[in-house]
């Protein structure tokens, strides 16, 4: 009786529909407004690269249902092109039937909020009784296609059937990656999408998914495949596969599946690989890669982190996603919680690699780059030719404050000048700058580039 009481709640809690109006707590003090000005300040900051809105393991019984309306209140305010969701729509014990009506939301939210790019994860499509009764159901490979790919087959590049896929922003020189790490499918058990990953899968990744020129590359999969984020080992392959291409290497992988990769004339960069399922904020960096681990949006408290703060309805905690912006100039990644967690910060440069847990700026004689313009301006020597010919103007250099905090003559770019006259006489003083006190992140001592404009004007 408790059980069939479960199983009703269950289907009841699923025909609810989609949260329409968000509740008035996520007004209250400026929450939300506070979070969009984030996220606006990263885009501005952001020359090159994208945002986009990241959730997974939704486990639709039990959530709040407000995270796809949020992100379309904050998608009014800034350009959020796509939503990624990261896998994981079905709770793990029920029946069928509410098996589907869970799945019917996902298919609800791709319908009415944009463009949604899903991972298929471990529970999509699949259901247990009980604890005790491992009775259930788990849907074909065809119905997980349906319910998870199908939507956006003809906005991606995959296989027809399969839940793997690519797409590119070409403006932004960005691939997105979708792999299926639940290729091995049994239908007659409960719980039966399990880990596999499939000889036809892994051609179509080298071959097809990796084969592009200076592409950022940002891979996305269900549960993670880097070991020290608990990634299995029957999936390592794959984690080993993008450190040979990050580091420009040959890769060969005979067990089990065989594959033969060359990336020694590839200039394509991992940015990141994100992943789900483990329920836990995390990340690493590993030889160039870094992989990203989210928490879920259901309302479950399984991240010790945030034990001291458990997720309740009806509060900002219940949802948790990210407003993610990668910055591919500077090879920074930021994303702005919303609900659950904290904003979080990481970089993927050959500099520093990881999350970014405090970082200072580079200073000059105790002050900032308006310091060193100034001290720049004070030194400069306006060349004689350039007033008898009346040239002025802005010039506009770049440089980098190197880790000793010396600034190394090759990396003083001219971005813009009036006559090469005014450049090369803003290039002499920097060549001749005291030392910096180095930036930090971490507390270890990073390259850090700098623009800076000169005006020169006849007074």
């Amino acid at each position: 009786m408790k059980r069939l009481t479960l199983t009703l709640f269950a289907v009841l809690a699923c025909a609810a529909t989609w949260a329409q109006e968000i509740p008035a707590y996520y007004f209250e003090n400026g929450y939300l407004e506070g979070k969009i000005e984030k996220i606006k300040k990263n885009i501005e900051s952001t020359q090159e690269g994208v945002t986009f809105p990241y959730l997974t393991d939704g486990h639709w019984r039990d959530n709040g249902k407000q995270s796809f309306p949020l992100i379309k209140h904050i998608g009014e305010q800034v350009n959020l092109p796509f939503t990624v969701y990261g896998g994981d729509n079905i709770f793990a014990f029920g029946t069928k039937e509410s098996a589907m009506e869970e799945a019917e939301y996902y298919l609800k939210a791709m319908r009415d909020y944009g463009k949604v790019f899903g991972v298929k994860g471990n529970h999509d499509i699949t259901i247990r009784n009980g604890w005790h009764d491992e009775g259930g159901y788990t849907a074909t490979q065809k119905e997980i296609y349906d319910y998870t790919t199908s939507p956006i087959a003809n906005l991606v590049k995959g296989v027809e059937g399969e839940c793997y896929y690519y797409w590119d922003d070409k403006k932004q020189g960005v691939r997105y990656i979708v792999l299926d790490l639940f290729e091995n499918i049994n239908t007659s058990i409960s719980w039966g999408v399990n880990y596999g990953f499939s000889q036809k899968q892994a051609d179509w990744l080298v071959n097809k998914a990796l084969k592009c020129k200076g592409k950022t590359i940002v891979v996305f999969t269900h549960a993670p495949i880097d070991p020290k984020m608990g990634g299995v080992k029957e999936m390592n392959f794959l984690h080993e596969l993008l450190i040979a291409m990050q580091n420009g290497e040959k890769f060969s992988h005979n067990e089990g599946l065989k594959i033969e990769a060359d990336f020694t004339k590839c200039n394509n960069t991992v940015a990141c690989i994100v992943s789900g399922h483990a329920h836990r904020d995390e990340s690493h960096f590993e030889r160039g890669v870094l992989s990203i681990g989210t928490i879920c949006d259901a309302w479950y408290n399984d991240d010790p982190k945030f034990k001291h703060l458990p997720r309740q309805r009806g509060t900002t905690n219940e949802q948790a996603f990210d407003i993610m912006t990668i910055n591919t100039a500077t090879k920074r990644i930021h994303a702005v919680r919303i609900g659950q967690g904290k904003d979080r910060e990481w970089s993927y440069s050959e500099e520093f690699g990881g999350e970014i847990l405090e970082q200072s700026a580079a200073s000059f004689q105790g002050g900032d780059l308006t310091s060193f313009s100034y001290w720049v301006m004070k030194n400069i020597t306006y060349p004689q030719k350039a007033i008898k010919k009346n040239i002025q103007g802005r010039v506009v250099l770049s440089f980098v404050v190197d880790k000793d905090g010396t600034l190394p003559t090759k990396d003083i770019k001219v971005l813009k000048t009036p006559h090469p006259m005014l450049s090369n006489e803003v290039k002499r003083v920097i060549y001749s700058s005291p030392e910096w006190t180095p930036g930090t992140i971490n507390e270890h001592p990073v390259r850090i580039k700098y623009t800076l404009p000169i005006m020169f004007k006849f007074q």
